[in-house]
């Protein structure tokens, strides 16, 4: 009787053993899944493009943002340990690196995130992002170039098409004035003189951007910026008398001045 018993009690105790490797198996694997796109290490990365023109003569689409810092802002609520204020990203070989890790909260948890560049230190509220424009662009615009980009509830999972492959797409808008000038010497001048620079007076030396609308005012203590003028190289017209600048209208710029 004691062999009969212990026949037909190992498989009910081997059965029940199953049953619970099978139920347990289920659990461990709902609770590790995560929503497709979110990173396993949980890590911030991202991908930053320029977005919209700088004026409607420009050409139209977005291209790989050719900056080299920025600042970013993510924000889950009042004093969340996941919260990054005005973190500094650099890029080289076409990666961008953060100055210290950023990590998201999870894949479903919602978070404010703002971009600007180029990156400005010091800068702890994206409403209030102090830029003082550069003088002298007579090397190019890129350093005056203001750009910035926001997303609200933004979710770090693949039903969001800000974010692919692990990353923030970022895609910049210019908040500053781009304008070319073309100048074209009179008969009044002889053939051989030449123009060693060209200078915008009256802008607006300061400005205050605010990240979460992408708009832009003069600062308070702004004073009046003379521009020294990029001049654009012209392959077909080596001759062109063509320049260009990156600006915030000052007073010499206004309606009606």
């Amino acid at each position: 009787m004691m062999y009969k018993t212990n026949i037909f009690a190992a498989p009910f105790i081997c059965g029940a053993a199953l049953a619970l490797a099978v139920v347990a198996g289920c659990d461990k694997m709902a609770t590790t899944e995560t929503p497709t796109g979110f990173p396993e290490d949980g890590v911030v990365r991202i991908a930053a493009n320029a977005g919209d023109p700088l004026t409607r003569a420009d050409e139209t689409g977005s291209s790989e943002y050719s900056g080299t810092t920025l600042g970013l802002f993510i924000d889950y609520g009042t004093n969340d340990k996941y919260n990054g204020s005005n973190v500094k990203w650099t890029k080289a070989e076409n990666a961008w690196t953060p100055e210290k890790q950023m990590l998201w909260k999870s894949s479903t948890d919602a978070a404010q995130v703002y971009a600007y560049a180029p990156y400005v230190e010091g800068q702890t509220d994206p409403t209030k992002v102090e830029f003082s424009i550069p003088a002298d662009q007579s090397q190019g615009t890129l350093t005056a170039d203001l750009v910035s980009w926001a997303y609200l509830n933004f979710v770090p999972n693949s039903s969001n098409n800000n974010f692919q492959d692990g990353k923030i797409l970022i895609s910049f808008g210019h908040r500053l004035v781009k304008l070319t000038f073309n100048f074209e010497k009179g008969n009044q001048f002889a053939s051989d003189v030449t123009v060693s620079e060209a200078v915008l007076l009256g802008t607006s030396s300061k400005v205050v951007l605010n990240a979460t609308k992408g708009t832009v005012t003069a600062a308070s203590d702004a004073a009046s910026l003379d521009i020294k003028l990029h001049k654009v190289e012209d392959s077909q017209n080596p001759t062109a008398l063509k320049y260009e600048a990156v600006f915030f209208p000052g007073d010499g710029q206004k309606a009606g001045a």
